[in-house]
């Protein structure tokens, strides 16, 4: 017999958690309990990633057993300067990749009747989950609007690192990482890469190389402190390293990655502005993919974001989408048909820009 519960403190469910994890093998990281429940001790008061939160764990048990996790929260935000109750996955707000519900079971209404459920007891005025990708076998395609992909490598499909670059590798790729050691070599530069543990030394170049990213008039992240933790925390609860390349030994570009199950995730890249004529990003995401083969890994995902060096590398893309619904306050009777409107034209937008309505 199946029974819905909701939880509001994590850490009463960390043993069901972990075992549902395990029992299917779960490779999500940003849905796993280490990360939810790290990320809730850091952020929960944290305003710049939603203000006023209530964490809201929904379960399904069958006699007596796990079978279902849906870790949401109830958050406020401003749309548009109107401040609005927003039903979302836990950790949506920041640092995510892919969000999804952990279940081994057939998800097909569990979903709705979880919200039915969380309807009698909470108060919200929009469903807006985001960074659902598009393998989930828990939501139906037709509710879903597609928004942002992440470039993605199926290391399965190749028997080795040089396999998978004799066949992927284009004409243009292969002369992008040659023409960067040649030109190393005739600037009498020594161009090299590492893979790394954290280290206070390490960090603090990673955290030197991230502020570069404001010449671009890209956001650097690390302003919030909150962050820095989060990112040095993380890293401690899951297999971890740092993909560099140097210059004369010098770290001048970096990728932190995180290892969930059989996927390995970059949480964050960035390179040094004032080393921009070696084609830096171009040479981390091959050391990091080269280092992914050796760990004998199943994916390596690069994270959300189509920039073209990423493309270059990339098998295929993992569609991120968002999943919306009317919440059950008066509030939502007038302003969800507004803000699903704009929803779905940025939906609408991204899927031409992709190619997804040829």
């Amino acid at each position: 017999m199946k029974e819905i519960r909701l939880y509001t403190d994590i850490k009463l469910l960390r043993d069901s958690y972990i075992e549902l994890e395990s029992r299917i093998n779960n490779s999500l990281i940003s849905v796993s309990y280490n990360w939810l429940e790290k990320w809730w001790q850091i952020f929960e008061d944290d305003n710049a990633t939603g203000e006023h939160k209530e964490l809201l764990i929904a379960t399904v048990w069958n006699s007596g057993k796990i079978s279902f996790i849906a870790p949401l929260m109830i958050t406020s935000t401003k749309v548009a300067k109107v401040n609005i109750r927003v039903l979302q996955f836990a950790a949506q707000s920041w640092g995510a990749t892919y969000c999804d519900v952990i279940s081994d079971i057939d998800s097909n209404n569990i979903l709705e009747q979880i919200i039915t459920r969380i309807n009698s007891d909470f108060k919200y005025d929009m469903v807006w989950l985001n960074h659902i990708p598009s393998f989930t076998s828990n939501f139906d395609d037709k509710d879903l609007l597609p928004y942002q992909a992440c470039p993605e490598i199926n290391l399965k499909a190749f028997d080795s690192y040089l396999g998978y670059k004799q066949t992927r590798y284009s004409k243009g790729l292969k002369q992008n990482i040659r023409t960067a050691y040649n030109r190393a070599k005739k600037n009498e530069d020594i161009l090299s890469y590492s893979v790394l543990q954290q280290s206070e030394d390490i960090y603090t170049r990673v955290i030197e190389i991230a502020k570069t990213k404001i010449r671009d008039n890209k956001v650097y992240k690390y302003s919030n402190p909150l962050k820095k933790k989060f990112r040095n925390d993380i890293m401690s609860l899951y297999p971890s390293n740092i993909t560099t390349v140097e210059v004369n030994e010098k770290i001048v570009a970096y990728r932190t990655n995180l290892i969930c199950g059989n996927i390995k995730y970059c949480f964050e890249a960035s390179y040094d502005r004032d080393f921009p004529k070696y084609n830096l990003g171009v040479i981390s995401v091959d050391a990091s993919v080269e280092d992914s083969f050796e760990k004998q890994l199943n994916y390596h995902c690069e994270g959300p974001g189509l920039d073209s060096y990423k493309l270059k590398f990339s098998t295929h893309d993992v569609i991120l989408n968002y999943f919306i619904g009317k919440g059950n306050t008066l509030k939502s009777f007038v302003l969800y048909p507004i803000l699903s409107f704009f929803i779905k034209r940025k939906s609408s937008k991204f899927k031409e820009t992709y190619g997804m309505d040829k």
